[in-house]
């Protein structure tokens, strides 16, 4: 059914629509994007947790998604990317599967930048950045910039991150990080870091 719209859709003639009707038709095939996202994400997760792939006699799940659905390495590298995310950022693929919350590039973008971070504050700044990122669409290229306080959270976390590991031996990270940070509502030159 849903292939079946698609058809439709992709035989329809953008022209003889109004640019209302395509923006709403471009606007909805992004929502449905990261909903198909998410649903691949959750669904390979699982397939590849159950070796599903060693059914078809293939040695791992980029094997078959190249062989099986006859996609690019680099494709199946970026599913299985997905799926991995489905594990270490829930809450980045559940904003996905609702459609209208973040776009799939946008979601990448959030997974990349809580990366960087240790693993046990993910999950707060995957949140934090996600209210960030849910806006209208108009501060999407840089969520964090427009939420300070927020992003105070996560920008400290990464400085006394970097600090901690980044420090010659011998010498302790600084107790505060925030005192260094910008206090007030602009952010200033230095923030968000450019990662």
């Amino acid at each position: 059914m849903v292939l079946s719209g698609l058809r439709n859709l992709a035989a329809t003639d953008p022209t003889a629509l109004a640019a209302e009707a395509q923006a709403e038709c471009l606007r909805t095939l992004e929502h449905a994007g990261a909903i198909s996202t998410a649903a691949r994400a959750r669904f390979l997760a699982a397939f590849t947790a159950g070796q599903g792939y060693c059914e078809d006699a293939d040695y791992s799940p980029t094997a078959w998604l190249i062989h099986r659905t006859r996609i690019t390495k680099g494709a199946a590298r970026g599913h299985l990317g997905w799926a991995r995310r489905d594990v270490t950022h829930p809450r980045v693929v559940a904003a996905l599967a609702e459609g209208t919350v973040l776009s799939e590039s946008m979601a990448g973008l959030i997974c990349c930048w809580t990366d960087k971070l240790p693993e046990e504050c993910h999950q707060a700044a995957d949140a934090i950045l996600i209210a960030a990122g849910s806006g209208d669409g108009r501060h999407h290229r840089r969520p964090v910039r427009y939420v300070v306080p927020a992003g105070r959270v996560v920008y400290a976390g990464m400085e006394a991150w970097y600090a901690t590991f980044s420090a010659p031996a011998g010498r302790r990270p600084p107790n505060d990080v925030s005192a260094r940070l910008p206090s007030h509502g602009k952010p200033s030159a230095g923030f968000p870091p450019r990662w």
